[in-house]
């Protein structure tokens, strides 16, 4: 997990990947943390293909490029 944006009390987590195929195991810093802090609102991994994927309840992968515009 490469950073966790905290505002007031909430929590998300955040892991950056240079792939355009991102898999389930690239989240498994993500679930880690959201084992570790059940009261996180979930994480997001930013990657640099072209889908959004469901990795988990709370885990979303997003492509770089739907954050940035």
């Amino acid at each position: 997990m490469d950073f966790v944006l905290e505002y007031g009390r909430r929590i998300l987590a955040i892991e950056v990947k240079r792939t355009d195929q991102p898999r389930y195991r690239d989240a498994a810093g993500l679930r880690a943390f959201l084992e570790m802090h059940p009261g996180a609102i979930g994480g997001v991994l930013l990657h640099g293909g072209d889908r959004v994927l469901q990795f988990g309840e709370k885990i979303l992968a997003v492509p770089w490029r739907r954050v940035t515009g």
